[in-house]
């Protein structure tokens, strides 16, 4: 009986999430993707421009010098649906994606932020994990590149939300008014 139990158990319990490390000269892909090691890499709680905005390849390249060909150490626990580890990478233990925000190179990750006016709306429900994949560093991180006008918010206060490229229809028949 007690054999039942400890494999009904082991099957029916999910296994905690363990920590992925990967450490090695990256291939920058975009302004928030590496390879490391061969391995497709996400950077965490942020959102760069995309290729096809007039930024993506501004960011790409910045994000380029700054790595330089030194190494990064990558950490994550989650992939997402391109099987990316999700991760925050450093170099010389500095945080990349704290460092893209800060430089105004990307947004702060917040599922819920208005379109047009990029306004952080609150999360609706607390028991839904887009609200606590954000970061609330990165969010005052932002906020203090917006104020001081670096990078995207140099030339517009209300740049393009990457969503608003990758999402122009809105998700299931949401429209969203993208500018």
């Amino acid at each position: 009986m007690i054999r039942l139990v400890l494999i009904a158990m082991a099957v029916l319990v999910p296994a905690a999430a363990t920590a992925e490390t990967v450490a090695g000269v990256p291939r920058v892909v975009d302004g928030d993707s590496l390879v490391v090691d061969g391995r497709p890499i996400r950077l965490a709680r942020i959102d760069a421009p995309e290729m096809k905005q007039p930024e993506g390849r501004y960011v790409l390249a910045a994000l380029k010098r700054h790595i330089a060909g030194r190494e990064v150490q990558c950490e994550g626990t989650d992939q997402d649906r391109y099987r990316r580890l999700v991760a925050t990478c450093r170099i010389d233990g500095r945080s990349i994606n704290a460092w893209l925000v800060g430089r105004g190179l990307a947004f702060a990750y917040w599922p819920f932020r208005d379109p047009v006016t990029l306004a952080r709306r609150p999360c609706p429900d607390q028991s839904m994990p887009e609200c606590h994949r954000t970061s609330p560093a990165l969010l005052s991180i932002e906020d203090k590149a917006r104020s001081a006008g670096r990078g995207l918010w140099r030339r517009d206060p209300l740049p393009t939300n990457p969503w608003c490229i990758r999402h122009p229809s809105g998700i299931d028949g949401w429209p969203i008014p993208c500018r």
